[in-house]
């Protein structure tokens, strides 16, 4: 980790199982990290644009225009690590990226859901004074923000996918 990465860790949990979560990474990613991104080459089916909602304290955020890039989920094992990394897709050089894993492990009848990895600090030597002195809260704060949100889809997602296959096991 270079001086100019900070390391950031968050934490949310899933009704789902890691089971469940693998399935929706594996089959459908774009239905909760956002819209695949046109590649013409197709060297990246794992893209996604989506937004990441920046906090800026106070009650104020706005929200950040990304591109998510996604690994290869792995088939079968108990825990679920997955590479995971962003970055802003205007003022690339102004925003922090994001560079870690998206790791998943099972925590009850669910799931737990934790981003783990390092974060760009912006602006040089600036840059490094003011994460330390605000940046690094906003990174903290936009980091929860993203995994609450991803848990979210992802429990919505596995609730739709159940009832469309409960639904078509009564047509059946």
């Amino acid at each position: 980790m270079s001086e100019m990465e900070r390391p950031i860790e968050a934490t949310s949990m899933l009704r789902t199982p890691v089971d469940v979560v693998r399935t929706i990474l594996r089959e459908d990613p774009g239905s909760v990290l956002g819209a695949p991104e046109p590649d013409p080459r197709m060297l990246a089916p794992h893209r996604f644009d989506t937004t990441v909602a920046v906090e800026l304290g106070a009650g104020t955020s706005t929200e950040q225009a990304v591109v998510i890039e996604l690994g290869r989920t792995p088939a079968d094992e108990q825990q679920l690590a997955v590479a995971i990394s962003w970055e802003a897709t205007e003022h690339e050089r102004i925003l922090p990226s994001f560079t870690g894993e998206l790791v998943v492990d099972p925590d009850g009848g669910g799931s737990s859901l934790t981003l783990r990895g390092t974060y760009s600090i912006p602006f040089g030597p600036v840059g490094r004074f003011g994460d330390a002195v605000v940046g690094h809260r906003v990174a903290r704060a936009t980091m929860s923000d993203f995994a609450a949100r991803l848990a979210r889809r992802i429990d919505d997602e596995a609730r739709r996918t159940a009832h469309l296959r409960d639904q078509l096991g009564r047509r059946s």
